[in-house]
């Protein structure tokens, strides 16, 4: 994965790019999740935001903050670990 701000994507040098490898696992779940938007696409029909993300919301827009708050917030629930955590509430506590 290469992550770059700039305006086409690009980094600024070769040697600016960081490969981060993803674990077969993790791969393994992305197809699988990118494969259940199949029925989410077509039933949006027109209305599918081609984003070219697998983690979206709907109906396939890039997800804002809040967003990825009600998804966490119902994954949580669903987990049976409460509706009351964030996701910053499960990072590491700083060293600040």
């Amino acid at each position: 994965m290469w992550r770059s701000v700039r305006a086409h994507g690009e980094t600024k040098t070769e040697r600016s790019r960081r490969t981060l490898a993803l674990p077969a696992a993790a791969a393994q779940a992305l197809r699988g999740w990118a494969a259940s938007q199949a029925g989410e696409r077509l039933a949006a029909g027109q209305g599918w935001q081609d984003t070219g993300l697998v983690l979206t919301s709907h109906p396939g827009a890039v997800p804002d903050a809040g967003n990825v708050r009600k998804m966490f917030k119902r994954i949580c629930t669903e987990a049976g670990t409460g509706d009351g955590r964030t996701p910053a509430s499960c990072a590491p506590p700083s060293s600040a």
